[in-house]
């Protein structure tokens, strides 16, 4: 599948787009504050499949943020927040995909900070996850006190 001019799907079935990220530094969620990223998702071809939209942080370098807790991590113990949706439509829009991270959860010591983030989408319908598309990095400056 191509849009824009541009393939937007990584096998022959399905392909997906992640565009317009935006992010909300400061908001609140169950009394934590933190990061409220935002963005829009298209999926094509995955009508009635599970999809896992996840962001991935890392230094400015791109060395993965490491995760200390347990709560907001990959399988291999990196810093990452994602949720799951189903896909209702052969085409299937999302204008306003929100994902949430406490700063907390980004385990960084005082001070200033340049990190970024990516978005990736997954197939979640298969044996084993599929990536779907992956953004650009989204950069920012983090603070601590």
């Amino acid at each position: 599948m191509w849009r824009d001019g541009k393939r937007i799907q990584t096998d022959e079935k399905y392909g997906a787009e992640i565009t317009n990220i935006r992010v909300d530094h400061g908001h609140k969620k169950n009394n934590q504050k933190g990061m409220r990223i935002r963005s829009k998702v298209i999926v094509d071809g995955c009508k009635g499949k599970k999809i896992r939209v996840s962001a991935y942080f890392s230094l400015k370098n791109g060395t993965a943020l490491k995760d200390f807790d347990g709560e907001f991590k990959t399988s291999n113990g990196k810093v990452s927040v994602g949720k799951t949706a189903t896909a209702s439509y052969a085409s299937s829009r999302w204008n306003d995909f929100t994902l949430f991270i406490p700063n907390a959860q980004l385990h960084m010591a005082k001070g200033k900070h340049d990190l970024k983030f990516y978005i990736t989408v997954w197939n979640m319908s298969a044996s084993s996850p599929n990536k779907l598309a992956s953004s650009e990095p989204y950069g920012f400056q983090y603070s601590k006190k």
